[in-house]
Order: structure tokens, then sequence, then C-alpha cells
């Protein structure tokens, strides 16, 4: 079986999804007893958009024989592969069988909070923190409620933890206390403590982290009349489909993509595959070279029978992550440098880029505590150098692609004006989706899961409010 399991890697490594399917539709038939190795044959199976094989590995596992640690990464796992509301529910039966385990009440909490059952998340991680005072991701998400972090109870009892999380070495839960202890002041207005506890966390969090700066897009300038030609040439090529429309979003975290992306998935017929790297699996698979999204070489000579089984590849992987209506959209934060061969793919898709005020933005990143692998934004000079990569892509990008630029300040004070422009673009009627798109049960999985339950106009209305010392850094540099 070692054996095998060998195999199943390097067929992954290879992005042979033939080969990996069929290594674990041989696993699956024969009912092995992997144990808790069903997880990792479950990731190799995503790792090549395979997710509805990933969710029937995940189902294999016996709970009653898994450890805790095993049993929360399952269900994680589960939400990833687009069953969210079948995570839930395995989360909240898990909870009620053990009552008294962390990581079952904190696994639960997180659930109910991306569902937007805020009261629920509250509850539970208020239990968490009772029980484990030094969970510092539970703190941490306590201290994005707002409901919650004005409650003095809650405060008293946070900033009696200070200290004890002082004296661990640095780590990931060190690091989300100290920046659930910058959202505490902050929200009292002591921007001086709080930037002094975000500076904190991010420090920690560069002490055991890589930079993992965002990588430069290519030159699009130098290579600007063989581009055009090459997407000519396709666009009066390619096949396109009447019942699949993609649009990307692309745009920096902490933007507006969240937004506008529950704005847009507010109409029935649009569906989210979120963050995922659906597209760029579908590249990579097709064309078994990983990172081929990216690469301009590539982009540039692949054939018209790659291009159309992409197309069909990525519809197969946004059907089975959910998207059953006619419009998919896509926020990954890697859209504005794959944007090329996604127009190559699909040269119906739209694009819609976001943008908001430089140095909010920039504060705004810093600020933030990202669950996700943005280790570049512990770092000030990183955040300002994403930004500036950010814009040059899109500006370079406008050149060549028909990109619809929505800034975050116009989308809040003139709404119905600029969403009559982007559902137009995309061949949607607009309904007064902003005045309601808080109240829909979307699950949203990005930093804004408290945000975007609340009314467009009340978001971010602190947003303006950069400190001092960070307007310095940022403007030295």
């Amino acid at each position: 079986m070692k054996l095998e399991l060998q195999k199943l890697v390097h067929a992954t490594r290879a992005m042979d999804q033939t080969l990996v399917v069929s290594l674990i539709t041989g696993f699956l038939n024969t009912e092995l007893e992997l144990k808790e190795n069903w997880l990792g044959v479950a990731r190799l199976a995503m790792t090549v958009g395979c997710y509805d094989l990933a969710v029937k590995c995940l189902h294999m596992l016996d709970q009653s024989k898994c450890d805790d640690t095993t049993i929360a990464k399952q269900i994680g796992m589960l939400a990833d592969c687009g069953k969210d509301d079948g995570a839930y529910q395995s989360a909240k039966q898990w909870a009620n069988k053990a009552p008294t385990s962390v990581a079952a009440l904190h696994i639960t909490g997180v659930l109910a909070y991306q569902k937007g059952l805020l009261e629920e998340a509250e509850t539970l991680l208020k239990k968490v923190v009772k029980t484990a005072p030094l969970a510092g991701e539970a703190w941490h998400m306590l201290s994005t409620l707002q409901n919650v972090i004005t409650q003095p109870d809650f405060q008293n009892f946070i900033s009696a933890q200070t200290e004890k999380f002082n004296q661990l070495s640095n780590c990931v839960s060190k690091a989300c206390f100290l920046n659930a202890m910058g959202n505490v002041n902050w929200l009292n207005g002591d921007e001086k403590s709080a930037f002094a506890f975000y500076e904190k966390s991010a420090n920690a969090m560069r002490q055991i982290t890589s930079s993992n700066a965002p990588t430069k897009p290519f030159n699009i300038d130098a290579n600007y009349t063989k581009i055009t030609k090459v997407l000519k040439d396709t666009e009066q090529s390619s096949f396109t489909s009447n019942t699949f429309t993609p649009v990307f979003i692309m745009g920096l975290p902490r933007s507006g993509t969240t937004l506008l992306n529950n704005i847009l998935c507010s109409d029935k017929a649009v569906n989210s595959v979120g963050e995922t790297d659906a597209f760029t699996i579908a590249c990579d698979t097709v064309l078994k070279k990983k990172n081929s999204a990216y690469d301009l070489d590539t982009i540039l000579n692949c054939q018209s029978v790659e291009l159309n089984a992409i197309a069909k590849e990525y519809e197969r992987i946004a059907r089975e992550l959910g998207c059953t209506e006619s419009v998919c959209v896509n926020k990954s934060l890697n859209n504005s440098h794959s944007a090329l061969m996604v127009q190559r793919v699909f040269p119906n898709a739209k694009f819609i880029a976001t943008r908001r005020n430089e140095l909010e933005n920039a504060w705004s990143i810093y600020k933030t505590f990202f669950s996700s692998n943005l280790h570049w934004s512990f770092d000030i000079l990183s955040v300002k150098r994403a930004i500036q990569m950010d814009n040059k892509a899109i500006e370079q990008l406008q050149t060549i692609i028909k990109i619809e630029v929505v800034e975050l300040e116009a989308l809040k004070a003139e709404p119905e004006l600029v969403l009559h422009r982007v559902f137009d673009s995309i061949g949607l009627n607009y309904q007064n989706n902003h005045t309601y798109f808080h109240k829909k049960s979307t699950v949203v999985k990005t930093a804004s899961m408290s945000q975007i339950r609340q009314p467009l106009n009340a978001i971010n209305t602190n947003s303006s409010r950069v400190p001092k010392p960070f307007l310095e850094l940022y403007g030295n540099l």
C-alpha cells in the first residue's frame, strides 16, 4: 500500500489527473483502511480539481477512531470542497456529542461565522476561550465581531490574558491574540496602543514565516504586439458557451472584492467559486505543467484544442464547487496574473477590477490578520510593493482587455450608478441588489466575514482613520 500511495503522490506532482482519479477510485472500491491518511488522499484529489472525489475520501474516515485534530481537519476540508452546509451540520453534531471539546466548539464557531450566524458563532467562540484562554485564533475571531468587542466584560477578559500570551514564544496563536488586542484598542479610539499591538502581531508573524512576496507579473508592454495578435486570433477561433459566463474579479485584499462578489451573488443567476485556484488547477491539469496560467510562452502558444479542454475542465470544477447558475464569479487573488490565459480560454469572460484609496487599503491590509498564506501582508514595504505591482498590472491589462474598474469609494457613495454599469457589463439587470445583499445566507470565508453582513452604507465607516505612525512609515518608503 505504501507503494500505491507513493504512486499517487508522484501522479499528483505531475498533474496527471487521470492517474490520480484511477488510483483513488481503486482505494475507494477496495475500502482500504487508510485511517487518517484519507485526509492526505483527499487533499491530493483537491490538488487536481477533483472535489467530489475528495469528499468521498473524507467520508471514509471513521470519526469514532479519530482524534479531535483529525476530525476538525476533515470538517474543514469538506467546507473547502464546497460542502459548506454538510460541514456545518457535521460540526454541530460533533459539538453536541462532545460539548467540552475545544476543537469541536472552535470549528463549529468558525463555520457558523462564515454562514453569517454571528450570535451562534459568538456563543461557541466564547466557550472556546473560557475553556482554553490561550486559543489565540478564537480571540481574534471574537475581536472582529463589533457587538462583542464593545462589551466591557469581553474587553476586561481579553486584556487579562495579555501577560500569559507575552510569555509565549512567537507562534500563530500569539500573533492572533496580539492582533485581537489591536482591534480592541482601535475600536476604543486608542490608536497609539492599537498600532503597537498590530506591530507586535506582524513582527511575530515575520519571525515565523517567509516573506512570501507577491509574484511580479510579466511585462505586457514588451510583448504587446504578439499578445494582441494572439488574443485577436483566439477571439475569432475559440469556442464560447452560452450557458457559462465566467466573471473574474481582480483586486488586492481589503479593496472591496468580497463586497462586490456578494453583491453580484445576490442575483439568482450568479454563483461564486470564491478565492479557490479553480482556473489555475484547470490549466495545470490539462497542460500537465504547474503554474502554466502564469507562463507567458505557454499562454501565447496554447492551441485551440488545449484551450477548449481547459474551458471544459474549469466549468467542471466550478460545478463541483457549487456553481450551478450561468454566471460564475471567481475572485482569486491571482486573477490579474492569470488574466491573459483567462482571456485566451474564455474570450467571453468578464473582468472587474476593484480599487481603493491607497493609504486606506495599505493600512487595512496591514492591520488585518489573514488566515490565508499572505505573509507579505505583515511587512509594510511588501504591502506597498504589492499595491504598486497591482496598479501597474491593471493599467497594462487595460490596454488589451476590457476591464470594468470599480472604485470602492464610488461604490459606497453612488451604488446605483456603479452597479448598473457593472451588472450591465456581465449581461444582467441591476435590481437594487446592494440594499439586501448582506441579508442573504451566503458563506463568506475571507477577512470580511463580519463586515459583509452590514448594509453597504455601514461598511468600513471608520476606514479613513489611518494612524500617524503608519502614515509616516508608509510615506517614507
